[in-house]
């Protein structure tokens, strides 16, 4: 099953702080050295496991809402 998987090139490293954000939106996406081929679901269970542990089903917002952005280093925000 897991050869039968999809594929494609993918991100690597999807995690909040390989991202910009200006006014709750995502402007960018940086940091592709970790870039592949690979499972294409890789990305979003990567970012499921970075952003959203602890946090599902409790409903906290997740860190890519208003109250995530405002906690990026300045240097990250568009």
């Amino acid at each position: 099953m897991y050869a039968a998987l999809p594929r494609q090139i993918i991100h690597g490293d999807f995690v909040p702080f390989n991202l910009l954000v200006q006014d709750d939106r995502v402007t960018a996406v940086l940091d592709f050295e970790a870039a592949m081929h690979d499972l294409r679901a890789l990305d979003l269970a990567m970012a499921l496991a970075a952003w959203g542990s602890g946090r599902m089903g409790t409903g906290a917002p997740w860190p890519w809402t208003p109250g995530w952005s405002g906690t990026a280093p300045s240097s990250y925000r568009g």
